[in-house]
């Protein structure tokens, strides 16, 4: 399996963090996966975790994918809740 060059992960990194902030001191794990159809082709899942504090006192824990394809290019970003 291909790994994914630093330019990218950094790049991910930078819009992952411009649309949620809260995670602007967590770094990914990275997992690549092969895709369907395609020779020789691989996207990558950055994951980003992070507490964030409620005005009640909880605290929620956010997940975001970043997919990223073998170019650098963000497929999607998801986020829970």
């Amino acid at each position: 399996m291909a790994e994914l060059a630093s330019r990218h992960i950094t790049n991910a990194k930078r819009q992952v963090y411009s649309q949620f902030p809260e995670l602007k001191d967590a770094e990914p794990e990275i997992s690549a996966r092969a895709t369907a159809g395609k020779a020789n082709s691989e996207i990558f899942i950055l994951t980003f975790k992070g507490k964030l504090s409620l005005p009640d006192g909880h605290s929620l824990t956010r997940v975001v994918h970043a997919t990223v394809n073998q170019d650098g290019d963000i497929v999607k970003i998801t986020s829970s809740r």
